[in-house]
């Protein structure tokens, strides 16, 4: 019986065993989540282009091994949009906690679907994370 090892980069994300460089580290970085309290305080995450699953999950590009974060707990995604004659991005952030009580909050406001911009605090459980954006 075969047995297959899982392959994980330096920052957590799931590869293929046959990849030499992961395809999710290559995605420009966009900005940054910070934990602010627990005993993770000031661990940083880094937030790639695109799509950014967020939770403790191995498919998770935002892998938090935190307790009270779900195996899927939202999602953080950014998307280039033209804006006076110049490309900005826009973050939006998704809830995927099935629970209210595992809900997503932020800036204290519970929600399902928001926007987000640099300095907001994200909430998921009972962990706060300040987002920061380039």
């Amino acid at each position: 019986m075969a047995v297959f090892k899982r392959k994980v980069c330096k920052e957590g994300h799931l590869m293929d065993p046959s990849w030499r460089i992961c395809p999710v580290c290559l995605a420009p970085i966009c900005g940054w989540l910070v934990v602010m309290n627990g005993e993770s305080k000031n661990k940083v995450y880094t937030i790639h282009e695109g799509k950014n699953k967020i939770g403790s999950g191995v498919e998770c590009e935002l892998r938090i091994l935190i307790p009270g974060v779900l195996r899927h707990h939202a999602t953080l995604s950014s998307e280039r949009v033209a804006s006076a004659g110049k490309q900005v991005l826009h973050y939006k952030l998704i809830n995927q906690a099935a629970a209210e009580a595992e809900s997503v909050q932020v800036n204290n406001v519970p929600v399902q679907t928001q926007e987000i911009i640099d300095g907001d605090i994200i909430k998921l459980g009972d962990l706060g994370l300040k987002f920061k954006c380039l």
